[in-house]
C-alpha cells in the first residue's frame, strides 16, 4: 500500500478528511441554530462522504485508488471515534450532532458508528470480493446519491408509508430515480442496444430500490453497496455495460 501513496495522494486523503471534518462541524452548528432538519443534516454528510470520496479517489489508477479507499476509510472511523469520545466538547459536539438523531437517544453513538462502519465495510467488501474499483466508485455514487436523497424526500413528501416500516413509496421513488441518474451518467451501453441498456439500468435501479426498502435500519449503506456492486460487476463482465 505504501508504494501507492505518494505525497500527492496523501495530501488528497488529508484534504478529504479535513473537508469532511469541517462539514460535520459546520452542519452540526447550523443544526444547533435551528437551520435544517436533522435528517437533512445527516444526509448532507452522507452524500458528501460518498461523492467526495468517489470523485477524489475513484478515477485514480487502481492501486492508488484502492490504497486511498482503505486509508481514508480508517481515517473516517477515527473521526467518528473522536467525535463520539469528545462529544461534550465543542467543536466535537457539533460533529456528533451532525450525524445523529434525537430519536436515537440513548443510542446515538451506536447509530453514528453503525452508519459509517457499514458504509466503509460495504465498499471494502465490494473491492475484496469483486476486485474492480470501477464497480466500487459507481456503487459509492449509488449509495451516496440515491440513498442520500431518500430520507429527506420521504420525510417531506412521504404520504404513503409501507406497512410496519418508516420508509415510504415516495422515498423509494427517489431511490429509483437517483440510481437511474447515477447509472445513466457513469455507465454506458456495451454490446447491447441503447433501449436494452436503459432496460438494464432500470432493472438495476428497481433492484436497488427493493434492497433499500427491505433492509433493516442502519444496514442499507452496506446492502445497497454490495447489491448494486454485484449487479454492476455481472453486467460489466457480460459486456452489457461500460463504466465511464
Amino acid at each position: 500500500m505504501g508504494d501507492s501513496l505518494d505525497s500527492m495522494n496523501l495530501g488528497r486523503i488529508g484534504l478529504y478528511l479535513g473537508g469532511i471534518s469541517a462539514l460535520w462541524v459546520l452542519t452540526g452548528r447550523l443544526k444547533s441554530l435551528g437551520f435544517g432538519r436533522e435528517g437533512d443534516v445527516r444526509k448532507i454528510n452522507h452524500v458528501a462522504g460518498y461523492t467526495a470520496g468517489a470523485f477524489l479517489f475513484g478515477w485514480l489508477p487502481e492501486p492508488e485508488a484502492r490504497a486511498s479507499l482503505y486509508l481514508a476509510g480508517l481515517g473516517l472511523l477515527l473521526l467518528v471515534a473522536v467525535a463520539c469520545a469528545w462529544r461534550h466538547v465543542i467543536p466535537f459536539r457539533y460533529a456528533f450532532a451532525a450525524n445523529t438523531r434525537v430519536a436515537d437517544h440513548p443510542w446515538e453513538a451506536f447509530y453514528f458508528w453503525s452508519s459509517w462502519l457499514s458504509s466503509i465495510a460495504g465498499l471494502m467488501a465490494i473491492d475484496l470480493a469483486l476486485g474492480s474499483f470501477q464497480v466500487v466508485r459507481t456503487a459509492a455514487l449509488v449509495v451516496g446519491i440515491a440513498d442520500g436523497i431518500a430520507e429527506p424526500v420521504g420525510r417531506r413528501f412521504g404520504y404513503h408509508p409501507y406497512r410496519r416500516s418508516s420508509r415510504t413509496l415516495e422515498g423509494s421513488a427517489s431511490v429509483l430515480l437517483g440510481t437511474l441518474f447515477v447509472l445513466a451518467l457513469f455507465t454506458t451501453a456495451g454490446e447491447v442496444s441503447t433501449p436494452m441498456f436503459w432496460l438494464l439500468i432500470l432493472g438495476t435501479a428497481a433492484f436497488v430500490t427493493t434492497i433499500e426498502a427491505v433492509s433493516p435500519r442502519g444496514s442499507d449503506n452496506f446492502t445497497i453497496a454490495v447489491g448494486s456492486g454485484v449487479i454492476l460487476k455481472g453486467m460489466h463482465q457480460m459486456g452489457w455495460i461500460v463504466f465511464r
